[in-house]
């Protein structure tokens, strides 16, 4: 599934050279990332995911894992999400969750934003299979963290599973100023990220990691009312989320 050829391999060692030529000829660091998922799902597909899902039904396959999805969906409806709210999936990916949630959602009221066009043609073929067309989600390919195409105060609940930690936080403070203004009152946005106590770095070319207080003001600076999800005083955590370091955020418009 993953083109890159590992951690460990020559290509993945490659590819802080080629961000640097992205950077040389001015694209973006979500340029880049697009590319690189890009790169990763080209000869991929829903049914190989399925098919090594059954074959290997008893091991955690990380983003592969479609055991996980009805977890996201508990974890949602434990923050307040209801049939009727207007559901916007950050980094929806090949369509995981989209596929829980479009069961549980009224018709016209899902939509998946993704950066990469290749797990969108993934995510569409997952509907297609799972015939849930008449449910009419709406599939965004867009690297706009303005996120420009959705209406003022249009949106009642986002969240980002493991999207945050893949971009750096001028970024996300970004993407922050824009959920502020798409998301309506009383409207949440639930995200992860890792944290670090020595300012922003980069853990591996595509980890990023910032203390918690910076992405506590930024909300804030926003108007948010913010507050950190704590899976040890209960309820259901996904298992995307138990990695070290992770700190999630529910930022709510006040």
């Amino acid at each position: 599934m993953f083109s890159l050829s590992g951690r460990r391999g020559l290509k993945w060692r490659l590819l802080p050279a080629i961000e640097l030529l992205f950077r040389a000829v001015g694209r973006r660091w979500v340029d880049f990332y697009a590319w690189m998922l890009n790169r990763q799902e080209k000869n991929n597909s829903i049914d190989k995911i399925i098919k090594a899902n059954k074959s290997a039904a008893d091991k955690h396959k990380g983003l592969y894992d479609l055991s996980t999805t009805d977890t996201h969906l508990r974890f949602l409806l434990a923050q307040g999400l209801e049939p009727q709210h207007v559901f916007v999936d950050f980094g929806c990916g090949y369509g995981r969750t989209a596929i829980p949630l479009l069961h549980y959602l009224e018709p016209g009221l899902y939509t998946g934003i993704e950066i990469s066009s290749e797990r969108l043609r993934m995510a569409r073929d997952y509907v297609d299979r799972e015939g849930l067309q008449g449910k009419r989600p709406r599939f965004v390919e867009s690297k706009d963290l303005d996120i420009s195409y959705l209406p003022d105060a249009s949106v009642d609940a986002v969240w980002a599973l493991t999207v945050a930690s893949h971009m750096p936080l001028v970024d996300l403070t970004r993407l922050m100023h824009a959920m502020w203004r798409i998301l309506r009152p009383g409207g949440w946005f639930v995200f992860d990220f890792i944290a670090s106590e020595a300012g922003e770095r980069r853990s591996s070319v595509k980890d990023f990691e910032y203390p918690a207080v910076a992405v506590r003001q930024a909300a804030e600076a926003e108007g948010f009312r913010v507050s950190v999800v704590d899976f040890q005083a209960g309820g259901e955590q996904p298992p995307e989320w138990g990695y070290p370091n992770c700190v999630v955020f529910r930022i709510e418009k006040a």
